[in-house]
């Protein structure tokens, strides 16, 4: 690529859709804030002022990147993106989907949360021992050795959502059961007691005219 348009591409780089071109240059060592976005969605043009207020705040930072891409021009980028928007967060390497509320309040108590740096190959000085002794160890190891390690670790993710979906799905059959039987007796309570006491009431004040 040109020098002097790759040095345009990254002063403009908070300021525009992220490309293909520019993405690993720009995004390399910073946690991102990312929104996935085709320009006639009606849910993204909803959120662009909350998001262009956020991308404002973040325009001069050195390590963190709240950013966007545009699915129509960047198929590559977004090809596991299967709803607009979508946003990701976190190390370029590893997003993982953002499922808060998108007002400007919530995305901004969250970048503030989140969008610091981390630990990472790129990053060494922000590991502590335990973790530059694990990047020591997978640093050797073949594309195919990572990606069973990285299997390994997916698998441990859905086993515990597997756990957690089951606690939670006892928990709501339960709320279900305490809803219903609460409901039954506030019926038993209002009909025909309580309707029939007040039927009286209003006869008695009707005869009373």
């Amino acid at each position: 690529m040109n020098f002097v348009r790759l040095l345009t591409l990254l002063s403009g780089a908070s300021s525009v859709p992220l490309t293909q071109e520019i993405w690993n240059t720009v995004t390399e060592g910073k946690t991102l804030f990312v929104k996935f976005y085709a320009p006639w969605c009606g849910h993204c043009k909803a959120l662009k002022p909350a998001w262009d207020q956020l991308r404002a705040e973040y325009m001069d930072s050195e390590s963190a990147m709240v950013a966007e891409v545009d699915c129509d021009a960047e198929e590559d980028l977004c090809e596991d993106v299967d709803q607009f928007p979508t946003l990701r967060w976190g190390d370029v390497s590893a997003l993982e989907d953002y499922d808060g509320e998108l007002d400007f309040d919530s995305l901004r108590t969250f970048a503030a949360k989140h969008l610091h740096p981390k630990c990472s190959p790129v990053r060494l000085d922000l590991c502590d021992d335990e973790h530059k002794a694990l990047i020591d160890s997978l640093l050797p190891l073949s594309a195919e050795e990572l990606d069973a390690k990285i299997t390994e670790y997916e698998v441990q993710l859905e086993e515990v959502h597997k756990k957690f979906d089951e606690d939670e799905q006892r928990l709501q059959d339960e709320f279900d059961r305490i809803e219903a039987e609460k409901a039954e007796q506030l019926r038993a309570i209002r009909d025909p007691g309580l309707r029939l006491v007040r039927s009286v009431k209003a006869l008695k004040l009707k005869e009373e005219l």
